[in-house]
């Protein structure tokens, strides 16, 4: 029998913590995949902030092409044609398909390699309690390093049918599964979206070598959305049956989350006073070059995070053998004026 006090075998969670909140709350499910994720963000300080714009319309024709790099030629003769399927589509499962289509074209040209579908590891107190499927994933492989997962492509359709899946194998009814994905839809966030954002910088983290200054991971998500609008044609039609066009802007979604939050999840005992802030971007399918250009910054966002320290070191020893070669320098100018003069 042990002789340590039976007070001292059990530590409760402390107040505030991830697990005193699962305690608090066994009757609301929290503890469950990303999937089924619902009113988990009222518990994880997570605050989004939309971007200050919006998007209209849609840009089609010659105009859709501007300020797009001209260098990558003929790829984007292919993404040109990709955007007019995109715009053609009118139902949303067909546009999530070529949307799905068209980024992997826009990713192969902007970060030079063929992105696939990958699983992402969801951890929780330091085990993986989660995987989540995605079909586009970008990880930033340096020399003699982990691949840093910078960012991740999801869309509705995919989403979906990954929770239908779900629900399925716990041979849950097809209603059941048609209510809790139309509840998720409902939500001003996709709370899997959240998600996969704290699994892309677990992942990023664990890629750190350990001379690598600690700056927080900076990651992205982004996911097409499609919404009601009237085209051209539309507005033309006096024909009330006229189906409406639909416009399908990418939001991006980016979060710099801190080791301090990453603590919440490999530390669920101890309360952490860290929040998550998700910043929202849009843009128009119409202007591929914009897309183009958020997928290359997101693509190089995990570099600063991967430097090594000895970076510094090198820099001040570069420095020194520079001073030292322009004081040879002097002195040898010194010595030649000298010489001459007294020539």
């Amino acid at each position: 029998m042990s002789t340590h006090p039976q007070s001292s075998l059990f530590t409760p969670p402390e107040r505030g913590s991830i697990h005193a909140i699962l305690v608090a709350n066994p009757s609301r499910r929290l503890y469950t995949h990303p999937l089924e994720w619902k009113e988990q963000l009222e518990h994880l300080s997570c605050e989004l902030h939309p971007p200050a714009l919006s998007l209209d319309h849609e840009i089609v024709g010659d105009e859709a092409m501007q300020n797009v790099p001209l260098t990558h030629g003929s790829d984007w003769n292919d993404i040109r044609g990709a955007v007019i399927e995109v715009q053609d589509c009118r139902k949303r499962k067909s546009r999530d398909e070529q949307m799905r289509s068209l980024f992997a074209k826009l990713s192969a040209v902007a970060t030079g390699s063929q992105l696939q579908s990958n699983n992402l590891a969801f951890q929780y107190d330091g085990r993986t309690v989660a995987q989540i499927r995605l079909p586009l994933v970008f990880c930033d492989q340096q020399p003699s390093q982990d691949p840093a997962w910078a960012w991740a492509y999801i869309d509705g359709t995919w989403s979906s049918e990954q929770r239908y899946n779900f629900h399925s194998r716990r041979k849950r009814s097809f209603s059941y599964a048609t209510r809790a994905v139309k509840d998720i839809k409902d939500l001003p966030l996709d709370p899997l979206y959240v998600a996969i954002l704290i699994a892309l910088a677990q992942k990023s983290r664990g890629a750190r070598p350990p001379c690598a200054f600690k700056t927080p991971p900076k990651v992205s998500l982004f996911v097409p959305e499609h919404t009601a609008g009237t085209s051209s044609t539309d507005k033309q039609s006096d024909s009330s049956r006229t189906p409406q066009a639909l416009v399908t802007s990418l939001k991006q979604y980016t979060a710099t989350i801190t080791d301090e939050y990453l603590q919440k999840f490999d530390d669920p005992y101890h309360f952490h006073d860290s929040a998550l802030h998700i910043h929202q971007e849009s843009f128009r399918v119409g202007l591929p070059s914009t897309m183009f250009q958020a997928i290359r910054a997101a693509s190089r966002a995990q570099n600063l995070s991967l430097v090594p320290s000895t970076i510094s070191k090198k820099r001040k020893a570069l420095g020194d053998i520079t001073e030292v070669a322009n004081k040879v320098r002097r002195t040898e100018r010194v010595e030649a004026d000298g010489n001459k003069g007294r020539g």
